[in-house]
This record gives structure tokens, sequence and C-alpha cells, in this order.
């Protein structure tokens, strides 16, 4: 499993036995953006920990990348700050940067099921966001519903991009959108703090599921 801090939930379910005889191995990034994936000199170094990750673990016989929470939550709404161009502008060049990534491992470790995971839900309510820890996050503001809307447009590209590379695809927010309102159901929210991060413990049964559908 490759991506950002939001892949903490692979863990999670394999750390309390819900993979079954599954071996898993997450390469963490935290703060690692599809957008820097093209960029050698990212603050996160991403792309080099992934490419070192890939080529240590070769035996496993599945990868996936999730990437985009950080993309759709921050970095996509400072460029368009930056700039005249509309947050969703910023999509196209940011799943061109997974194709990349995805053509690199097809070429390292030839004939490994590849999966593309979509980009959680933000959790974080307008009326939490100047209260996160990430001063970059304070800065952000869109409206929830404005975030949401633009993780469904990246998921959209990024699912296109799934199908037209024959990859496997991973989605888990049918089952956490709360359908009255349209954003992630807050029972899958943490209660005691703002996070931009799901409750690992509530949403590991959905991740197990869908994880079992697509597992060897």
């Amino acid at each position: 499993m490759l991506g950002d801090s939001h892949c903490g939930v692979f863990e999670f379910c394999f750390d309390n036995g819900l993979l079954g005889r599954h071996l898993i191995n997450c390469e963490i990034v935290g703060g690692a953006t599809a957008t820097g994936l093209a960029n050698p000199r990212s603050s996160s170094d991403a792309r080099a920990r992934f490419e070192g990750a890939v080529l240590r673990y070769r035996r496993f016989d599945t990868l996936s990348l999730m990437l985009g929470e950080v993309d759709c939550s921050v970095t996509f709404w400072l460029l368009a700050a930056r700039s005249a161009q509309a947050a969703t502008d910023f999509i196209p060049r940011a799943v061109q940067n997974i194709a990349g990534m995805v053509e690199w491992i097809r070429k390292q470790v030839p004939g490994k099921a590849i999966f593309l995971v979509a980009a959680p839900l933000p959790s974080v309510t307008d009326e939490q966001s100047g209260q996160q820890e990430l001063p970059l996050r304070q800065r952000i503001g869109a409206s929830l519903a404005q975030r949401t809307a633009l993780v469904h447009a990246y998921n959209r590209a990024l699912h296109a991009l799934a199908r037209q590379q024959g990859l496997g695809w991973i989605d888990t927010i049918p089952d956490l959108l709360d359908p009255s309102t349209g954003l992630l159901d807050s029972r899958f929210c943490h209660e005691d703090r703002v996070d931009h991060h799901h409750c690992f413990e509530k949403t590991a049964p959905v991740w197990r599921k869908h994880l079992q559908q697509h597992l060897r």
C-alpha cells in the first residue's frame, strides 16, 4: 500500500486481524500528494520513498496507490488562490502523475495487480476548519461542501484512469456517505478531536469488505 497518512486504516485492519492470511506493508508518507509525485524535490520525497518500497517488497503480488486527500483539501485550493484557475483545473496534472507512477511500477515489477484507491471524503466541518492542527489547512476557505465536490471530481478522473489502464479500483465512499447531506456520515468522524482522518476503528469494517473483494 503506497499513500499518504490516510493509508493508516490499512495498517489498522492488518494489526487487528481483519485481513485474514494476507500480509500487508504500508509505505505511508505524511503529506504526500499526487501533485508532487512528479517533483523529485517535493518536501515529502514521496516518489523516491514509494519507489524504494516497491523495490523492497517486489515479492508482494498486489500494489495499491492512495493519494489525493491532501490535494483536494489543501494543494488544489492553494494553487487556485495563486492563479486565475479553478481548483478542479489542477486535477488532470495530478492524475497524470499517478499514471506516471503506475507506468514506472509496471516496468519495475511487471505482472503485479495494481489498484487505485479513491481519495477519502473530507471530515473537517466549516466550524472546525480554523481549529485544525496544521496552519496550512487552516488557510483553506473552501466549505465542506466545496471540498467534498472536489474530491468527487478528482475521484471521477482517477476512476477513469483506472478503467483506461486496466487497473483495479477501490472506492468506499458509497458506504461512508450520508445520503441526506451528500457529505461524509458524521458517524465515521472522530468524536473527541478535530481530525482530517476518518476514525479508523469505525471505517475498518467497510475497508475490510472492499479489500476482501479484491485480494487474491
